[in-house]
């Protein structure tokens, strides 16, 4: 099977749970009165890319050369996702995902003061 489609279909999965399953879990969790008031930088990116990959057949947009936080990929490049970058995303993904919570815990515990 090539590298290429496995790399970038794992990313385009890895947005749709975070859409579908993950977004929707945490902005309940975290008392958003709407899940798309939950807003990760990181996650945007993904988007992005997962716009590129399905929609443009793998070549990066122009919006992907102004990711804020997964800056991998300028406009008319072509996307491949390999492990290395995989593993960096996934470890991306848990850091903001961490800061989201501590921000949002550190100012709901402020506010009740």
């Amino acid at each position: 099977m090539n590298s290429r489609l496995v790399g970038n279909m794992a990313l385009v999965y890895v947005y749709q749970l975070w859409e579908k399953v993950f977004r929707r879990k945490l902005a309940e969790a975290l008392g958003f009165a709407n899940m798309n008031d939950l807003q990760i930088d990181l996650m945007d990116d993904v988007r992005q890319l997962r716009k590129s990959i399905i929609h443009h057949n793998g070549i990066a947009l122009a919006v992907c050369g102004k990711a804020k936080v997964f800056k991998k990929f300028n406009m008319g490049e072509s996307i491949f996702i390999n492990g290395n970058d995989f593993f960096e995303l996934t470890k991306l993904i848990r850091r903001e995902i961490d800061a989201v919570i501590e921000r949002h815990t550190a100012s709901n515990h402020t506010a009740r003061r």
